[in-house]
């Protein structure tokens, strides 16, 4: 399915719906945005009573920086994942239109449920980082080799570190689309642990990636004026779990079909023995 007919099919179910659909999406980006707000108030503390300089939130070389900044990720990835993965089944339910209606407060209390969020969040992060340490290495090669003065032999080089940072570039935005279906997939497949979860999203996205690719170009320039993030995140969401719900029924239709003929030619052949 198009990424278009996906966004015209996913606002006509939440058309009168808009303010549940934006009250869902918004509880994970909440949580977000408080502890990041909270770690640059730190920041700005920190900067008036003069214990840092301005430079060294950029460079590292501040230790209290450096432990402020890994003691909010860490608190923000362990709070903000189970929301990320309610607010997915909660939304998918929503777009479904499904009898089926679970509440957040009962997914926040399953220990369970937080610790497969948990451990799904922090192993995308880690994938995530891997992929992205080529083009850290080329980038920074390149930024030395330009800066040196580079002479005819170093302009060569230069060319080729430039080429391996797009490609290491695009190898990266091609796993950030494989892992978009981690919190859907999670919620869906209770059985799986957080890493299952992680690896089956690589294999579920096969295909796809294009269409959740399409839906972010079409949202992106009119998220940038920040103003319409509130109008549009509710759409952009909806538009993603309605696709990745018909993804899972293609899937699940997909298996029915290879469970029905691999029963039909076990039949086949047990009539041949016979």
């Amino acid at each position: 399915m198009k990424a278009w007919e996906l966004i015209g099919y996913s606002r006509q179910k939440i058309k009168g719906r808009r303010r549940e659909a934006f009250f869902i999406c918004i509880l994970p980006l909440c949580a977000d945005l408080f502890f990041r707000i909270a770690e640059a108030a730190l920041y700005s503390i920190m900067l008036y009573l003069e214990v840092i300089n301005p430079s060294e939130l950029f460079t590292g070389k501040s230790i209290e920086q450096l432990v402020i900044a890994v003691i909010f990720t860490v608190s923000r990835w362990l709070v903000s994942a189970p929301l990320y993965c309610a607010s997915a089944l909660r939304l998918r339910e929503f777009i479904s239109e499904s009898e089926n209606k679970t509440f957040v407060s009962d997914m926040l209390l399953s220990w369970r449920f937080i610790r497969r969020s948990i451990s799904s969040f922090i192993f995308s992060k880690l994938i995530s980082a891997l992929s992205l340490v080529p083009a850290i290495i080329s980038g920074y090669y390149l930024i030395d080799l330009l800066s040196s003065g580079a002479g005819s032999r170093e302009i060569i080089i230069a060319s080729n570190a430039a080429a391996v940072f797009i490609i290491s570039l695009i190898l990266w935005c091609a796993v950030q689309l494989n892992l978009a279906a981690v919190p859907f997939l999670l919620a869906e497949f209770p059985e799986k642990s957080g890493a299952g979860a992680v690896f089956l999203s690589f294999k579920f996205m096969r295909g796809r990636r294009k269409t959740v690719f399409s839906l972010w170009l079409i949202f992106l320039l009119p998220m940038l004026l920040i103003v319409t993030v509130p109008f549009l995140i509710s759409e952009l969401s909806s538009a993603y779990a309605f696709g990745i719900s018909i993804f899972l029924k293609e899937d699940e239709y997909s298996g029915y079909q290879k469970k029905h003929l691999f029963s039909l030619k076990k039949s086949i052949r047990l009539r041949r023995n016979l």
